[in-house]
């Protein structure tokens, strides 16, 4: 199903065509996913799914997918373990930018001003990639947040505004804001999707305000 969580923690679902495995969001046009390696779109006003094509054009030893995200300019990137690639949103050709090196790579978002964030399953790290010339010039770690029973990111994260909003490996959607210090954001809400009956939760994306994600079984 697509569902939508509101500010409130309450959520409403749509009806969407199976896509086995599906995993990750990321905006444009359409909610874009993927389960692995197949790039799809949502049309989000409808939950119908369209498979645009595979993803081709991996690293060596490499080639699962674990998120995607639009850059403000309406370039799609992925990530993978070890990579950082630029997706073409059609043809699903990869071109490879370079190894990011954060562990367990499992996480990606952009903020408005186009600083590109990543976080790992075994970490509650959130680091900045800084791109130049078509490949990655440097990574740094920007912050670490406070998630009380969580060792990680679970498979994705967002910014709405300013702030940062992570689904945690713990079965949580925590909400941060950094107005007190820039290193470590405050926790300002925290949704349990176990009390909503969700689970999983592998991918999040702001659609105007709006929050959606994509559990193991269901785009929320």
């Amino acid at each position: 199903m697509l569902r939508n969580l509101n500010t409130r923690s309450k959520s409403r679902s749509l009806a969407v065509e199976s896509l086995e495995s599906r995993r990750v969001l990321a905006v444009g046009p359409y909610v874009h996913m993927h389960n692995n390696n197949q790039l799809a779109v949502v049309d989000a006003a409808n939950g119908g799914i369209e498979v645009l094509a595979t993803m081709q054009g991996y690293a060596d030893n490499d080639g699962n997918m674990a998120d995607i995200a639009f850059s403000p300019d309406g370039r799609l990137f992925g990530i993978t373990d070890d990579w950082l690639y630029e997706i073409h949103p059609v043809t699903g050709r990869l071109t490879i930018i370079g190894q990011h090196t954060v562990p367990d790579a499992n996480s990606l978002s952009f903020e408005d001003d186009g600083t590109l964030n990543i976080m790992g399953y075994g970490s509650l790290k959130l680091y900045e990639i800084f791109m130049s010339n078509g490949s990655i010039s440097k990574v740094t770690q920007r912050a670490t947040i406070t998630a009380d029973g969580a060792t990680g990111a679970n498979g994705d994260l967002t910014f709405v505004g300013s702030d940062l909003v992570v689904a945690t490996n713990n079965n949580h959607i925590m909400w941060y804001r950094f107005d007190v210090a820039p290193d470590r954001p405050r926790l300002i809400r925290d949704i349990n999707l176990t009390s909503l009956g969700l689970n999983n939760v592998y991918g999040l994306t702001d659609v105007d305000g709006e929050l959606y994600a994509t559990t193991d079984n269901s785009v929320i």
